[in-house]
């Protein structure tokens, strides 16, 4: 990606959607920084950057449309799982993390 005046642009994804991202020079120089410290391209760091948005983005909307799906089907069947059942398979799931991280 390339800076000038007050904008970055990939020729690649120029050339896939025609847009182009702006960021003001403050944004500039922490992804410029940022990437240094990682040791890649502006281009590479941000095109990385860009995509873990997008996917935090997608797993949101899939987890946001399995939580209502969940949600219509208590309310068309009123079946829920007993908080003390949740409460004891928590507990069992937590002290088998617990034994797998000790040290043997």
């Amino acid at each position: 990606m390339k800076f000038a005046a007050g904008m970055w642009y990939s020729k690649h994804m120029k050339d896939q959607t025609g847009q182009t991202v702006c960021a003001d020079e403050k944004l500039q120089q922490r992804l410029l920084a940022l990437a240094e410290e990682a040791g890649e391209t502006l281009e590479s760091f941000t095109e990385k950057l860009l995509t873990a948005y997008a996917d935090d983005i997608e797993r949101s909307q899939a987890e946001r449309t399995e939580d209502e799906q969940r949600w219509q089907r208590f309310v068309e069947s009123g079946s829920a799982v007993p908080f003390d059942q949740v409460r004891s398979k928590l507990r069992g799931l937590a002290a088998e993390a617990s034994a797998r991280s000790e040290p043997q």
